[in-house]
């Protein structure tokens, strides 16, 4: 659910509707995370519009094999789909940052009509938070 979720920062789409159904789905976002960050992604789909969202998280490199496949769905923990090293530059204007991308991807869904992605940035420090921009999301059959 929406409401309950403890993260204080989450970025959650609004509900993407599809001409075609789709069976996978590819984030692709610049992010700037340092070693006390983290960028994670979930996603839901759904064979028709209006339903409540349940978001299950992508399911990470640590979780996919050689050929990229999944290992275990339970395993699934949101991170990006490749070790990401993270920045060892701290600053406060975006200008100064490094933003690398980040691409998460899960294929071989059930065919849906409709999608929603949702972002949890978390740090353990106040004054250095992760940053995203250029966020894209493809919906793929």
């Amino acid at each position: 659910m929406i409401e309950n979720d403890p993260t204080s920062c989450q970025y959650i789409s609004k509900e993407i509707i599809l001409e075609q159904s789709a069976s996978s789905i590819k984030i692709l976002v610049e992010a700037h995370a340092t070693a006390n960050a983290d960028v994670r992604a979930f996603y839901a789909v759904n064979a028709n519009p209006g339903k409540e969202p349940i978001f299950v998280p992508f399911p990470g490199y640590s979780n996919l094999n050689e050929r990229g496949q999944v290992i275990d769905a339970k395993n699934n923990n949101g991170e990006s789909d490749v070790f990401m090293t993270k920045s060892n530059r701290y600053a406060f204007e975006s200008q100064n940052l490094d933003f690398k991308e980040y691409t998460f991807t899960v294929d071989d869904l059930p065919e849906f009509r409709t999608y929603r992605i949702k972002l949890i940035l978390t740090s353990t420090s106040q004054v250095h938070v992760p940053r995203v921009r250029n966020l894209r999301v493809i919906a793929l059959a």
